[in-house]
């Protein structure tokens, strides 16, 4: 929802704030690509969750009933994660591919 996204942003924004106040700017060119690599990655996620909750409702999975809204969450929150990370790969979005093969070594 509208206020949701907005102490969103209201949080990124005092985030950023107070680091670029305690450590300097923070905002070189490296981190705006980098930002902007993000937020694709997380509309493509979004946008591909919001069509696998539109099917699931179309199949006649009811999101507002616990078993319903368990699976929906599920199968959902699973494809906009994998797309989130495919994306992100693909985008050479490097912070995220570092996690994952930490994660793979430990693993």
């Amino acid at each position: 929802s509208g206020v949701v996204m907005s102490a969103a942003a209201l949080g990124a924004i005092l985030s950023a704030s107070l680091l670029a106040f305690a450590v300097g700017n923070v905002f070189d060119w490296e981190m705006v690509v980098f930002f902007l690599r993000l937020v694709v990655a997380c509309a493509l996620a979004g946008f591909v969750a919001l069509g696998f909750l539109h099917g699931l409702d179309t199949a006649g999975i009811e999101p507002a009933r616990a078993v319903g809204g368990a699976i929906t969450t599920v199968v959902a929150g699973f494809a906009g994660a994998v797309t989130y990370v495919t994306a992100a790969r693909v985008l050479g979005m490097d912070q995220l591919t570092y996690v994952v093969d930490t994660l793979r070594r430990r693993g």
